[in-house]
């Protein structure tokens, strides 16, 4: 434990692991896979000088010093777009609107991201309350390392990653990271970093593996509910020919609405179109991949509820390979340290389009109850069910919506799946990875 405390914190920092917190070991089997972390001989810090870290607007001191104000509103510009935590999930900048009457900090409604348009903007908390010159000047600046005169640029000015701050240490997942796009800002609830766009090809590789669970495993690994730029920083960066798998399912997924288009094209590699899913269901279509092209519309990103489950599996996977964890120690890592998320996937089921129909996790309005489901369980293919619903998480709203949920349901088996991304990267790429 002392050899990876050690490498954890850098040799260069004398006694350094003393001082480190002692991370989160439930099973012997599970050293090894962080072991493999802390020997990547990269990491965040090795960028210092080239990532800004920012906790952005203090909840409390922000609205005493007049920078921002409470209004639940729906932005009209991204320059009014101030996030707070429950917005961000699992590589999903989108994944909860505030509520219209909003009173306790559970008053958030899931978002149907295959329903939302293309310029899309959840309702928030919070809007600038001083001048744009005087907002701009109190927002943290960027330094620019290709700049000799110390040119800076605005954080919000970038693409960022960013998570929620105060996390839980056995709930579903710890790390929930997402990317953000120029002109959203965020309260001090939320940790997030920016690069200088140069550097987009680290934020889209970041994107990618930051949702994957090994990398989760390892923040939760650490022990400490709040993560920070420390925390952050400790990240491994591994150097791999799987880059561009993982780049484009980080990109697939976070990139929901055209403010993302920009990023979409800087990254853009050609090689995008002639990857595909590692798993054959007529949910995972191969247009996914081959119709990409290097500009963002609608239909770039995975919008439904299987194909983002699936891109996160093969993340898992990939990330794993990336930093040398083998296949049982990944499926140790999901059995052992995240009970609650396989809780979930054991009791979550989708619809011949993907969507989920029924979850023991909440998912709101969007999914069917218990009693409800049990009742159309074991409906025969192509069997449609319906169910009118009122959506207030759009602007012009409440609307009233019906969903369509067509039979069979069925449910997913992360560990087999993970055992097909293996084996289908494994005969990809080889030892090559």
């Amino acid at each position: 434990m002392k050899c990876f405390l050690s490498k954890l914190v850098g040799d260069s920092q004398k006694d350094g692991w003393k001082q480190t917190p002692m991370v989160g070991i439930h099973a012997a089997e599970l050293l090894h896979a962080l072991e493999q972390m802390a020997d990547i001989p990269r990491s965040l810090r090795t960028y210092a000088n080239e990532i800004t870290y920012s906790p952005m607007w203090n909840e409390t001191n922000s609205r005493k010093d007049g920078t921002i104000k409470d209004d639940i509103h729906f932005p009209t510009s991204a320059k009014a777009l101030i996030y707070s935590s429950p917005f961000i999930g699992v590589a999903n900048p989108l994944m909860q609107s505030t509520r219209r009457n909003y009173r306790v900090n559970s008053d958030y409604d899931p978002i149907d991201l295959t329903d939302i348009p293309a310029d899309y903007m959840p309702r928030v908390k919070y809007s600038q309350a001083c001048t744009d010159v005087e907002y701009k000047s109190r927002v943290q600046k960027m330094a620019d390392p290709n700049q000799e005169d110390g040119a800076v640029s605005r954080f919000d000015a970038v693409y960022r990653l960013c998570c929620r701050g105060m996390v839980p240490l056995t709930g579903e997942r710890t790390l929930q990271v997402s990317c953000v796009h120029p002109g959203v800002a965020w309260v001090h609830a939320i940790a997030g970093y920016g690069v200088h766009p140069e550097r987009y090809a680290l934020l889209a590789l970041m994107s990618g593996l930051e949702a994957a669970l090994p990398y989760d495993f390892f923040i939760r690994s650490i022990g400490k509910m709040n993560i920070n730029a420390t925390t952050l920083s400790l990240q491994p960066v591994p150097e791999t020919n799987l880059a561009p798998e993982i780049r484009l399912r980080g990109l697939l997924l976070n990139c929901l609405t055209k403010p993302y288009a920009d990023l979409w094209q800087s990254c853009w590699d050609e090689t995008y179109t002639s990857m595909s899913w590692a798993k054959d269901d007529p949910r995972l279509t191969a247009d996914t991949f081959t119709s990409l092209t290097d500009e963002w519309d609608w239909h770039t990103p995975l919008r439904t509820d299987y194909e983002r489950r699936q891109a996160l599996v093969e993340l898992d996977v990939l990330a794993s390979m990336a930093l040398g964890i083998t296949l049982d120690e990944l499926i140790d890592i999901y059995r052992l340290t995240f009970t609650v998320l396989s809780g979930y996937e054991d009791d979550t089921w989708y619809d011949a389009n993907g969507r989920i129909v029924f979850s023991k996790k909440n998912y709101g309005d969007l999914t069917f109850k218990r009693p409800d489901f049990e009742k159309i369980k074991n409906a025969p293919a192509g069997e449609v069910f319906t169910r009118t619903i009122m959506d207030d998480t759009q602007p012009g709203g409440p609307r009233e919506r019906t969903i369509e949920y067509v039979a069979p349901f069925d449910k997913c088996d992360r560990v087999e799946d993970y055992k097909t991304a293996w084996k289908f990267f494994t005969q990809k790429y080889g030892d090559n990875k």
